[in-house]
């Protein structure tokens, strides 16, 4: 509770939480360790420097690039002849959009193993967006019935006392609406990367599903 109090070759101690008095031979105490225990926290190390972006030579006209991944997205920024660049990004189909010349599509790994690596990478991530697909479609139909039921409901019942279309029902109903695009929205995407993998698996020799 508080700083020991020494007393000639004892050593007077209130304990914790209760405050009982108690009393210790002085030479039985580590004082470096209580002392080191009792010291400010040193300072938390400053974080390490980001890692400088890796440089290849890619031969031709093209002399050097970075390439990072966001997303499951290889974003290439290739450099060629000090002067012209091309930014690209492929997606796991091998598909690109190419902002320049210089373009290409990733290639197949040449090693059996890493090969097989991709591929089995590519499975699992193929089998985590139909399972994310998959509930957001459960949600999708189960939103859809709350709004045939908002909108029978909003069908049959008169306007009492307040505008039509501030009701709890319209408002309701606005809300699912809204909840519903979204969902929509979210499995229009989780479709899309899905062909990429599965086209991807198939670049790669092998298949998904």
């Amino acid at each position: 509770m508080e700083k020991p109090a020494v007393k000639g070759e004892r050593v007077q101690i209130h304990l914790s939480p209760g405050g009982q008095l108690a009393s210790f031979r002085a030479k039985l105490i580590d004082w470096p360790a209580t002392e080191r225990f009792n010291a400010p926290p040193a300072p938390a190390p400053k974080p390490a420097p980001a890692p400088e972006p890796v440089v290849t030579t890619l031969g031709s006209t093209l002399t050097a690039g970075t390439v990072t991944t966001t997303g499951g997205i290889l974003q290439l920024k290739l450099i060629g002849g000090g002067h012209a660049q091309a930014i690209t990004s492929v997606d796991g189909s091998g598909a690109q959009d190419s902002g320049g010349e210089g373009a290409a599509a990733p290639a197949k790994p040449t090693d059996p193993n890493a090969t097989a690596g991709a591929l089995a990478g590519l499975t699992r991530e193929f089998a985590d967006l139909k399972s994310t697909r998959d509930e957001a479609a459960a949600s999708k139909a189960s939103v859809e019935a709350q709004i045939a039921d908002l909108q029978s409901r909003s069908a049959n019942a008169a306007p009492a006392g307040v505008n039509y279309n501030e009701s709890p029902t319209q408002k309701a109903l606005a809300q699912a609406k809204e909840t519903l695009q979204a969902l929509s929205d979210q499995i229009a995407l989780i479709e899309k990367r899905m062909s990429a993998v599965r086209a991807r698996a198939i670049d790669l020799g092998g298949s998904i599903e």
